[in-house]
């Protein structure tokens, strides 16, 4: 569990660089192709990856983006790094559980 929630705060932290980093000085105020692709490229990254991981970051990024605003987003962004070590929130974990369910059949 330690492992996964390590991995979700790099993938957040890392799609937030990401889609500052590609669109300049501008500030994005919604989802865009960058945001996911900065979120798959931390959310596989690791040589472990395989097709049901593959699956559990899709579920995550769509759910995040139809459930999360992205100004929220930005926000738990913006608290995982200063604080890595913090609780993710509620609406983030109850995302991720419910993909796992959904995702692995349990």
């Amino acid at each position: 569990m330690i492992v996964r929630r390590t991995r979700i705060l790099a993938v957040i932290a890392t799609t937030a660089v990401f889609a500052l980093a590609s669109c300049g000085d501008e500030i994005p105020t919604d989802y865009t192709a960058e945001t996911r692709d900065g979120f798959f490229a931390a959310c596989l990254q690791t040589p472990e990856d395989n097709f049901l991981q593959a699956r559990l970051c899709q579920c995550v990024f769509d759910a995040a983006a139809l459930e999360i605003p992205y100004e929220r987003f930005a926000e738990i962004d913006a608290e995982l790094t200063l604080n890595p070590l913090a609780p993710l929130p509620e609406e983030l974990t109850s995302i991720m559980a419910q993909c796992v369910i959904d995702e692995a059949d349990l």
